[in-house]
């Protein structure tokens, strides 16, 4: 595995306990201790941020077969990039917006037979999930839609 893959793996282990109740808390707790102290705010205000200044991980339809985001940003946490996904509260219809680590590891299919990579996550009012793939984080109807952006740490 990846030097950075695996340290942003301890540091998803390290702050998941103390931040698994609040999404933005997590996210920044885990991007401070791989050295990326630039994520401030609410889960908004990170995806803000993440979508103007790294690089965003889309869908390439030019190759054979094409590629999905979802396999992309797996490949980029495969190979020590820190990538942030999630959507902003209007994206979920209201309330709060939800960010989410991925982390290097298997990809999981859910229901739908898509495949989605392993992430951890706190949840606002709630308990996040760790080492679980990202599908659990979003319902299904808007998980398609959820943005990857990633860098290097």
């Amino acid at each position: 595995m990846d030097a950075n893959a695996q340290k942003i793996i301890d540091a998803c282990e390290n702050n998941w306990d103390a931040n698994s109740g609040d999404c933005n808390a997590f996210v920044k707790a885990v991007a401070n201790e791989v050295g990326i102290n630039t994520l401030n705010g609410n889960a908004d205000q990170i995806l803000q941020y993440v979508r103007s200044n790294w690089s965003q991980i889309t869908d390439i339809n030019v190759t054979v077969p094409p590629k999905r985001k979802e396999d992309l940003a797996k490949e980029a946490a495969d190979n020590g990039k820190l990538v942030i996904c999630g959507l902003t509260a209007a994206e979920l219809g209201g309330g709060h917006g939800h960010v989410c680590v991925v982390v290097s590891g298997p990809m999981v299919t859910a229901g739908s037979g898509k495949t989605y990579p392993t992430g951890y996550w706190g949840m606002l009012d709630s308990v996040g999930e760790k080492n679980k793939g990202i599908n659990y984080a979003f319902k299904e109807n808007v998980r398609d839609h959820v943005t990857y952006s990633a860098t290097s740490i």
